[in-house]
């Protein structure tokens, strides 16, 4: 074998290292039935997503009047004889490409709430802004970066004997992290009841904090669009624990206008918007 000939070998072997000998064999016969550079340009049409939604059927735009054909498609013109679109996870585990689409898009449009663009007048940059993290109570004691490995001269022990601190200071990479220091303590039962209701306790929040809002106003919640309005941006991740919580952008701007929103009331400002947020996720009495 000639020394160009290894060296191509050496560079297929590293550029595919880790593929599954199924996915191996699948390129091998799109080569040898000339389907390779179809299958890229579909690749590319979709971004690399990772699991494209394959569609096939045919669509015609017809004009009701005059019955003519105005335009036609068919996924069997398509490269491959289908139609490929974005799977659209937003996972990076799932879809590296998707995910990062979607995480570009949600930055620019919350870029465009907190200082304008996209639609969205610049004026709102001056109407009051809180970022607000939303977390669950705890469920018992578990392992984490900041509260572990530390030095404790008295250890104090759960009623099973298992001691509620750790000596141990974990890495990012841990997988002890977010785990319970006592199993049999931990309160699985309240954790998944939490899991389960906090989208309604998002929608009640968001109630609430409207309620107090027209009442700091001194207006009737069905007024208060006439004198204010709150937009917000939530985003739910998961915690090290294994539990949902929200972070938010909370805005408050004056009544709607036809080029956006108008600008806030001028007793409010943004250690008023919150101290309203922290009422509004209080428990009530």
């Amino acid at each position: 074998m000639a020394a160009s000939d290894l060296n191509l070998a050496a560079i297929v072997a590293d550029q595919f290292a880790g593929w599954s000998p199924q996915m191996l064999d699948q390129l091998q016969r799109m080569c040898a039935t000339n389907q390779f550079m179809p299958f890229v340009e579909a690749l590319a049409r979709v971004g690399n997503c990772a699991h494209p939604i394959r569609l096939r059927g045919s669509s015609m735009r017809v004009d009701a009047t005059t019955g003519e054909i105005l335009s036609s498609y068919a996924s069997s013109d398509a490269p491959l004889g289908v139609t490929y679109i974005r799977c659209g996870n937003r996972r990076e585990s799932v879809c590296p490409a998707c995910s990062r689409v979607y995480a570009a898009d949600m930055f620019h449009l919350i870029r465009a709430g907190v200082i304008g663009g996209k639609t969205v007048p610049e004026s709102v940059a001056e109407n009051p802004l809180v970022f607000a993290t939303l977390t669950a109570p705890s469920f018992g004691h578990v392992h984490g970066t900041r509260a572990c490995g530390r030095p404790h001269r008295n250890t104090r022990h759960c009623e099973h004997g298992r001691p509620l601190s750790c000596p141990v200071r974990h890495g990012d990479d841990d997988p002890d992290l977010g785990q319970p220091l006592c199993p049999d303590c931990y309160d699985y039962h309240s954790q998944v009841v939490w899991q389960w209701w906090v989208p309604e306790l998002w929608r009640r929040f968001t109630i609430t904090l409207r309620r107090l809002m027209a009442k700091t106003i001194g207006v009737r919640g069905d007024r208060l669009c006439d004198l204010a309005t709150v937009q917000y941006a939530e985003v739910a991740e998961y915690q090290r624990r294994g539990v949902v919580h929200f972070h938010a952008l909370i805005r408050l701007d004056g009544p709607s206008t036809p080029d956006g929103f108008a600008a806030a009331p001028a007793r409010l400002d943004s250690r008023l918007l919150a101290r309203i947020v922290q009422a509004a996720v209080r428990p009530s009495d």
